[in-house]
């Protein structure tokens, strides 16, 4: 079964790292992993908890993806 989660993400460390912990916990068995994928638009952000939570939790996964993209105030076109 493949399961595609797109996650914006902006200086949200918290929530962000709950919100990681429990979709990559539902994916532990490396034979679900298969087809899945985490999705991560990020909006530049600036606070470092953020970013270390993006690129450890990317570097841990190899099914997660971080893209870096400003919002613009264009929320439609960054969720798309």
């Amino acid at each position: 079964m493949r399961i595609s989660y797109a996650i914006c993400s902006h200086n949200e460390a918290y929530s962000l790292h709950q919100l990681l912990t429990a979709l990559t916990r539902g994916v532990a068995d490396k034979e679900k992993t298969c087809g899945t994928e985490i999705v991560i638009v990020d909006d530049n952000s600036t606070v470092e908890k953020t970013v270390n939570i993006l690129e450890n939790f990317s570097k841990e996964h190899n099914y997660i993806t971080i893209y870096k993209r400003s919002l613009d105030s264009d929320f439609a076109t960054q969720k798309n």
